[in-house]
């Protein structure tokens, strides 16, 4: 009896942590870097997308950008990170380093080419009401981005 509950125990923590986009163990900076590197080598360009678990327009957006045909579109374009800024005491100097896109609310996102130079902030809170936006909106946001390279 105690292998089950424990198992159930197991896995609802499972499927509950499965249901927040952001890892609030995770450190940005290395990620950011890692990102970087691995978009020079990819002809992508660098997408970050600063939220928070306990944000509701954060995990619609998430859930959004995860679904297809989008996810697909965003992966061949660019290289993703999620960057965790908690109640806007986390990951602060990371936000900073990109012109703080989160001033207007979260989600907030940048696109960066291989340098790191931003290419597009949200600087208005575009996304601050993502719950509200419906799918064909967020299609016209992200198909206006900058996108990847296809030259040689």
């Amino acid at each position: 009896m105690r292998s089950l509950a424990l198992m159930l125990a197991l896995h609802a923590q499972s499927l509950f942590a499965a249901e927040f986009p952001y890892n609030e163990a995770s450190d940005a900076r290395v990620d950011v870097e890692q990102a970087l590197v691995q978009a020079v080598g990819s002809d992508r360009l660098v997408m970050i997308v600063f939220g928070a678990n306990w944000c509701t327009d954060c995990r619609v957006l998430d859930a959004a950008m995860s679904a297809q045909p989008l996810a697909d579109a965003l992966a061949a374009n660019y290289v993703l990170v999620k960057v965790d800024i908690g109640n806007w005491d986390k990951h602060v100097d990371v936000a900073a380093r990109f012109g703080d896109p989160t001033s207007k609310g979260i989600p907030a996102l940048i696109v960066a080419d291989t340098h790191g130079d931003v290419l597009y902030a949200t600087r208005a809170g575009e996304l601050a009401t993502a719950r509200d936006l419906g799918a064909e909106e967020l299609t016209s946001f992200f198909e206006a981005l900058p996108r990847r390279s296809t030259t040689p």
